[in-house]
C-alpha cells in the first residue's frame, strides 16, 4: 500500500508531495457560496459549505492531502 496525492484537494498545489487538505468547495473558509452567505445574513442563519459541512477540510482525505492507492 502506498499513498498518493488526494484528487479532490490537490488542485491548488503545483509542487509538493501531497494535496493541501483544504476543501475544494469553499477553499478552506467553511462558508457556503456567495448566494448562501448573502441569504444567511438576511434570514439570520449560519452559512456552511455543503461539501465539508463548515469544517474547511477536504472530506476525501480528512485534511491530510494524501489517500491510499488501493
Amino acid at each position: 500500500m502506498s499513498l498518493i496525492r488526494c484528487p479532490d484537494c490537490w488542485g491548488d498545489e503545483i509542487f509538493g508531495s501531497g494535496g493541501n487538505g483544504v476543501c475544494s468547495g469553499c477553499k478552506g473558509t467553511g462558508l457556503g457560496d456567495l448566494l448562501d452567505q448573502m441569504s444567511s445574513s438576511i434570514f439570520d442563519y449560519e452559512s456552511k459549505c455543503d461539501e465539508c459541512d463548515g469544517s474547511g477540510t477536504c472530506q476525501t482525505c480528512g485534511g491530510s492531502g494524501m489517500i491510499s492507492d488501493w
